[in-house]
């Protein structure tokens, strides 16, 4: 923490020094003049270009070192212009746009938001203005503000370096190091020629007489990169220990829930994932599986102390195994104990000498420690066993200036194809918001050259992959062309533990077979379901939008009439499944689509059952704690389980809080809606304790009943 602290108050500096955006002030300066000569005309712009004018002049007719200072200097006239500028127009809004950007190099975050604002008032959706008052919020040390902007100016503009940017300076100044790992870097994708992209933003020499310039920058792209290898190589361990046999005499209930857990880390939702290694450990004390999936939770939370402290409960209970050591030594490194994590490292390399993911804790140690030596020695060695260590390899010994020897594995891969891979990586993170996906690629395009275009028998003929979108629960998911049809799709490849059980790949083609007799507007459409010994090929609409989960986080909370917008195709889509005795099982934010077009999906029927399977125990607890009904735990199917993750899903929506996990006995949202948001009518609390009876008999009995009572309750506000 004091460190990053220190980093920012240099970056505070160097914004103020007047590399907040990418243009300079002569040629923001420049544009408002052109404006002036060959722009339309707005209300005030006499007056204002008349100042413009007199400034250009005076700072064109200057030696080049001087400029700056005058533009800053004659700030307080221009300012003073523009605020008598009165007019809705595009161009009065670039005047003002303009003025915050200049405000915002002269260190006058204060006005620089003013400015934005008032660019903002008329025009909301300029995207020049959004990030600098993105800027300008940062400037203030108002983060939260600044991601919010960053983020609304990326919606507007993907591809913006400079609104990556941005959003990568906030995030870093919220302590999100990954998020602003993952927008530097496509930054840096976008412009390659900008080396400053892993230190958020351009550094100004000589403006800090304190700080050297030049190794702050390093410092900072030195942190940005650790912290994304070493991320990728903790959900990479965490990935082949889910796809690992677990051995377990007699099964436990816990068991499916700290599965259950590791799927949420390989879909980034790192607080389901805890929420649910939280109830397995409820139910199993001595369970060490989820123990240790809760420590990776905490550690990609950045919660490091509760990783050490679950991961040394999972020791306890297994000692022998390797990944509870490596997972507590990321940690050990992350609060800078070096020794005790070495200690850790060296430990399982005893009881395993090819733990590669040691060796590259060792190798991070060694580095922080200063032996530069020892740090070569463990990367290598980790890069011989694995190909997903060469870029850690690489990028470390560059980053000291040493040489790294060709590993056993093969030269170091081509920069041009790790480029490559990298763009796809964005690409996935950016569409899918699935982290584990970085990690996947990353490996897999390491090992062939061809694995961005997977080879997958079955659709050769019929369908062009374009690429991975992520690692989800059950498979892999690729974006792919319908050459017959020319149109995208989604293409879901089942894991191969779940194809190769002839039991489990009956259930599971079942199970698709039945989801995809459903053809309703607001459940996600299954075009084909393709088997062939390879494998089993899920063939899905392509959707681009956000979940419901995304939206809440980016809004806080919903108002009344937006939750109603959305639940209404919820409980439509979910009243026709009933009737054609489905149950989703796991309905949630995060399988709650909001495409482009506004329209809304259910996601992910793949784990749903039919009705007259309801008392077969069995299929155990699966859901989502939090969202999940009681009776979902004794692996009971029943409709009235939906309506209870309904009225889970509303709540969150209308209070921002996440749903707690549920006691035996009690209700699971925690307090009343209204206590959290005081201004929701009161009758809401009713509809959520009704529809969240922990007795599924005593719960409104159906979708469309759920949607008359709420819809009964807006319409009595309304009058």
């Amino acid at each position: 923490m004091a460190y990053r602290a220190a980093v920012l108050t240099a970056i505070m500096g160097l914004t103020q020094a007047g590399r907040a955006s990418t243009d300079s002030s002569l040629a923001l300066l420049t544009g408002l003049e052109t404006g002036c000569r060959a722009g339309p005309s707005f209300s005030g712009k006499e007056r204002f270009c008349q100042s413009t004018r007199s400034l250009f002049e005076k700072v064109r007719q200057a030696p080049s070192e001087r400029r700056e200072d005058l533009i800053n200097e004659g700030l307080d006239e221009l300012n003073f212009a523009a605020e008598q500028v009165e007019d809705p127009s595009q161009a009065a809004a670039k005047v003002h746009g303009t003025l915050s950007a200049l405000n915002n190099r002269a260190g006058r975050f204060t006005h620089g938001r003013r400015f934005a604002d008032r660019a903002l008032e008329t025009h909301p959706a300029d995207r020049d203005a959004l990030i600098s008052r993105s800027n300008a919020h940062f400037g203030l040390k108002q983060f939260e503000r600044a991601y919010e902007d960053s983020t609304l100016a990326l919606a507007i503009d993907p591809d913006s370096p400079e609104a990556l940017r941005a959003r990568a300076l906030a995030a870093y100044g919220l302590g999100h190091l990954l998020q602003a790992a993952e927008d530097a870097r496509k930054a840096l994708a976008l412009d390659p020629n900008d080396r400053t992209a892993f230190a958020i933003m351009k550094l100004t020499q000589g403006r800090i007489p304190s700080i050297n310039i030049d190794a702050l920058h390093a410092r900072v792209a030195n942190e940005v990169q650790r912290e994304y290898h070493g991320l990728v190589h903790q959900l990479n361990q965490i990935e082949e220990k889910r796809r690992k046999p677990q051995v377990s005499a007699p099964p436990h209930p816990a068991d499916s829930l700290a599965q259950a857990a590791a799927a949420k880390i390989a879909s980034k939702d790192y607080w389901g994932a805890l929420a649910n290694a939280e109830e397995a450990i409820r139910l199993n004390p001595n369970s060490a599986l989820a123990y240790y999936y809760r420590a990776a939770a905490n550690n990609l939370l950045g919660r490091y102390e509760d990783a050490i402290s679950d991961a040394t409960r999972a020791l306890m209970i297994d000692p022998a195994d390797t990944a509870h050591r490596d997972v507590r030594a990321w940690a050990y490194n992350k609060l800078g104990r070096f020794r005790d994590a070495i200690a850790d490292s060296q430990r399982s390399l005893q009881i395993d000498p090819r733990d590669a993911y040691a060796m590259a804790n060792l190798g991070y140690s060694r580095e922080k420690m200063g032996d530069l030596p020892g740090m070569l020695r463990e990367l290598r060695r980790a890069a011989s066993l694995s190909p997903q260590f060469q870029p850690a390899l690489k990028d470390a010994a560059e980053r000291h200036g040493m040489e790294t020897a060709a590993s056993p594995s093969g030269p170091a891969p081509d920069p041009g194809r790790r480029a490559r891979s990298f763009l796809l990586v964005v690409a996935s993170s950016a569409i899918g918001g699935i982290l584990i996906s970085i990690g996947f690629l990353y490996l897999k395009t390491e090992e062939s050259p061809s694995a961005a275009q997977p080879k997958l028998p079955l659709l050769a003929s019929n369908y062009s992959v374009l690429r991975t979108l992520g690692l989800g629960g059950m498979g892999v998911v690729y974006e792919a062309m319908d050459q017959a049809l020319q149109r995208k799709v989604a293409v879901k490849m089942i894991r191969d533990e779940l194809s190769g059980d002839p039991a489990a790949r009956q259930s599971l083609l079942e199970e698709a077979r039945t989801v995809a007799a459903l053809h309703h507007p607001g459940i996600v459409d299954i075009h084909a379901i393709l088997e062939d010994p390879s494998g089993i090929y899920l063939i899905f609409e392509f959707l681009e939008g956000q979940t419901l989960d995304q939206l809440i986080r980016k809004r806080k909370r919903l108002s009344l009439p937006e939750a109603r917008a959305i639940i209404k195709p919820v409980c439509q889509a979910l009243d026709y499944a009933h009737r054609h005795q489905v149950v989703h099982r796991d309905l949630k934010p995060g399988n709650i689509m909001v495409t482009g077009e506004g329209t809304v999906k259910l996601l992910d029927f793949g784990i749903s059952r039919r009705l007259e399977r309801r008392s077969n125990a069995g299929t155990g607890g699966w859901g989502t704690p939090g969202y999940m009904a009681p009776e979902q735990r004794e692996g009971i199917v029943r409709k009235e389980s939906d309506i209870f993750s309904i009225g889970a899903c509303l709540y969150e929506m209308l209070t921002g809080v996440r749903p707690r996990p549920l006691d035996n006995d009690g209700p699971g949202y925690g307090e009343k809606a209204t206590a959290v948001a005081p201004t929701l009518p009161s009758a809401l609390d009713e509809l959520i304790d009704r529809s969240m009876h922990p007795d599924p008999d005593k719960r409104i009995g159906s979708a469309e009943e759920f949607w008359a009572r709420l819809d009964g309750l807006e319409a009595a506000l309304e009058t």
